[in-house]
């Protein structure tokens, strides 16, 4: 889960840089996608824990 949330804030955090780094957008850009970066982790995060374990 930890990897989940990681890669979700460093996804956003890159992307957000490209983003501000070839559109000028300042640290806008930046913010936005590592906040979505952020929320996307966190569903996959609670999605991960509420699926039912395996029956075996």
């Amino acid at each position: 889960m930890l990897a989940e949330l990681l890669g979700g804030v460093a996804g956003g955090a890159l992307l957000g840089w490209i983003n501000d780094r070839f559109a000028g957008t300042g640290p806008r850009g930046l913010l936005i996608v590592i906040a979505l970066g952020i929320v996307a982790a966190l569903v996959n995060i609670i999605r991960i824990s509420n699926r039912k374990p395996d029956g075996s």
